[in-house]
């Protein structure tokens, strides 16, 4: 039987790009996995705060924070410090990741909303208005700061937002 050499490349041409997608898929999908589940510690935490008890939660969120700073772990941090009424400790850990992320300004509505929550009209106002006094022409970042200010139930610092934002934007 002769084979041909033309088939043989049609033959290999197919099987090559079979493997190294088997390869892949076996290679890259079991990483995926892992990353995508929460660690023991995460879920415990999780677990705390889901039934009150937050000094437990606000122990593990702070070390999981600092290992691994991400947004999510950074909301159930900050809610816990404002459920145990820390405000202190809360006020310093949000000033923090502001030194960090000086272009986040949803995170000085969060600072303003440590404020209100001890009765600081004063220091909350000075918060919202450094927030919305730092932005740039930037769509993306108006809305984020608008809806943060939806968040935090400022609807009027909302509209203010977008007002000041409309200026930047020059009615774009």
């Amino acid at each position: 039987m002769i084979i041909k050499t033309s088939n043989i490349a049609d033959f290999l041409k197919r099987i090559i790009p079979l493997k190294i997608l088997f390869l892949l898929v076996f290679a890259v999908l079991p990483g995926l996995e892992l990353m995508a589940q929460p660690s023991t510690n995460e879920q415990l935490a999780i677990q705390y705060f889901q039934d009150k008890q937050f000094e437990k939660a606000a122990l593990l969120f702070e070390d999981l924070y600092n290992a691994k700073p991400t947004p999510f772990l950074y909301d159930y941090y900050y809610n816990c410090l404002l459920e145990l009424r820390d405000y202190k400790k809360a006020v310093k850990f949000v000033t923090k990741v502001i030194k960090k992320q000086p272009l986040n300004l949803g995170l000085n509505v969060d600072l303003g909303n440590i404020y209100l929550q001890e009765n600081d009209g004063d220091k909350a106002k000075k918060q919202f208005d450094l927030a919305i006094k730092q932005m740039v022409e930037d769509k993306g970042q108006i809305i984020d700061l608008a809806n943060s200010f939806l968040e935090r139930h400022q609807d009027e610092y909302a509209m203010k937002t977008y007002e000041h934002g409309r200026k930047l934007m020059k009615n774009q």
